[in-house]
C-alpha cells in the first residue's frame, strides 16, 4: 500500500513537471516608453529568454510615450487578457497604487515583478507583496557612479545641473541622491533630499530638471543649461536619443573637449557609443537593459513553475568615455 502511494505521488510530480514544460506562458514586458532604445534592448533580452525556454511568448506592451495613466490602462488590458505574468518598469508608484491595478493583479493570481524602475520604498513598506522581484540597476550606486565620474572629470568642482525624467520615479530619484552623496560625501537621506551646496560644488537652483521622458525637451534643457553652468549630469540618455542631438551639441564641443564644460550622461546604448566615437559624447555611465529583459522572463517562469527565484537581481554598470568606447562594453 505504501509502495502504491509512493508510485502515485511520483506520477503526479512527473505529470506536473511535464505540464509546466508544455504549457505556453504569456509574459508581458511593460516599459515606460515603447519607443526608447533602452527598453527596446530589454525587449530583445525578453525574446532571447523566451526562445531559450521555448514555451514562452514575450509581449511588448506599452504606448509610445511615458505616461502614468497610459501605463495603468495597459496593465488593465493585460489583466483582462489574463497574461501569465508581468514585468513592469514603474513610472509613478503612488498613481499605480491608487489605481488599484496592482492589487487587482494580486487578486487574479497574476504575478508582477519590476525591472529598471521599482515601486517606491514607501509603497513596498506598506505592501511588500505587490511585486515579487526587482531586476535592474542598483540606482543609488548608479547615481554614485555618475557622481564619481563627475568628480574625476572635473576635480575643480563648479556649478552643476542634474537632469532626470519623471519627478515621481523612485529609481531616478535614487540616482539623484547617489550623485549628491558623492558630491557631499554623505549617505544621510535627509541631507540628500536637498540641492548640493558646499565650497566645491553648487547645484543650480533651476535643477533638477525633469523632461518627462521627452527626448526633444531633454535636449532643449541640456543646451539651455550647458551655456549657464559648469557641469551637466543626466541620470538617463534622453537628450542623446534625439535626432538633433549632434547638431545641437556641436557649438559646445570645443569647451567640452577642453574640459571647460563637463557633460556626463546616463546609459550606453549603441547610438550613444557611436556618439562617443564621434566625440559628440564624452562620459557615459550605462546599464544593461538586455539583461533586465532576459532575467525578467527567467524570474517570471520560475515563479509560475514554483521554483526558487531571487527577490532582487542587480544588473551591472559600465563606464564609457570617448577614449575607451571600443572596449568599455566588453565586460557585458
Amino acid at each position: 500500500m505504501k509502495l502504491l502511494k509512493l508510485i502515485v505521488i511520483l506520477f503526479l510530480i512527473l505529470v506536473s513537471t511535464v505540464n509546466a514544460k508544455e504549457k505556453k506562458f504569456r509574459f508581458a514586458l511593460v516599459p515606460k516608453n515603447a519607443n526608447s532604445d533602452f527598453f527596446i534592448q530589454a525587449y530583445y533580452g525578453c525574446m532571447k529568454a523566451a526562445k531559450e525556454l521555448k514555451n514562452i511568448e514575450c509581449i511588448y506592451a506599452s504606448a509610445g510615450e511615458a505616461n502614468p495613466r497610459i501605463q495603468v490602462s495597459t496593465l488593465q488590458k493585460l489583466l483582462k487578457n489574463k497574461v501569465d505574468g508581468i514585468a513592469l518598469s514603474v513610472i509613478d508608484s503612488d498613481f499605480l497604487l491608487q489605481s488599484g491595478v496592482l492589487k487587482e493583479a494580486q487578486n487574479l493570481g497574476i504575478p508582477i515583478i519590476t525591472f529598471d524602475s521599482d515601486l517606491s520604498v514607501a509603497v513596498l513598506q506598506q505592501y511588500p507583496k505587490l511585486r515579487l522581484s526587482y531586476i535592474g540597476t542598483n540606482n543609488f550606486q548608479f547615481g554614485q557612479a555618475l557622481g564619481k565620474t563627475l568628480v574625476k572629470a572635473r576635480p575643480q568642482g563648479g556649478e552643476v545641473c542634474i537632469q532626470s525624467g519623471w519627478k515621481n520615479s523612485s529609481n531616478l530619484n535614487e540616482r539623484i541622491r547617489g550623485i549628491r552623496s558623492i558630491l557631499l560625501n554623505t549617505k544621510d537621506k535627509k541631507v540628500l533630499q536637498n540641492r548640493v551646496t558646499n565650497k566645491k560644488w553648487t547645484e543650480s537652483i533651476r535643477c533638477p530638471l525633469y523632461n518627462n521622458d521627452n527626448n526633444k525637451r531633454a535636449l532643449f534643457q541640456l543646451t539651455m543649461m550647458i551655456e549657464r553652468i559648469d557641469a551637466f549630469v543626466a541620470v538617463g540618455g534622453w537628450a542623446q536619443y534625439s535626432k538633433n542631438y549632434q547638431s545641437q551639441i556641436r557649438p559646445f564641443k570645443k569647451a567640452l573637449l577642453e574640459n571647460k564644460k563637463t557633460l556626463i550622461m546616463g546609459d550606453t546604448q549603441p547610438i550613444q557609443i557611436e556618439l562617443l566615437k564621434q566625440k559628440s559624447s564624452f562620459y557615459n555611465v550605462g546599464q544593461n537593459p538586455f539583461k533586465m529583459g532576459e532575467e525578467s522572463v527567467h524570474t517570471l517562469y520560475k515563479i509560475k513553475t514554483n521554483k526558487k527565484y531571487e527577490k532582487i537581481i542587480y544588473t551591472p554598470l559600465t563606464n564609457c568615455t570617448y577614449k575607451n568606447y571600443e572596449t568599455c562594453l566588453n565586460q557585458l
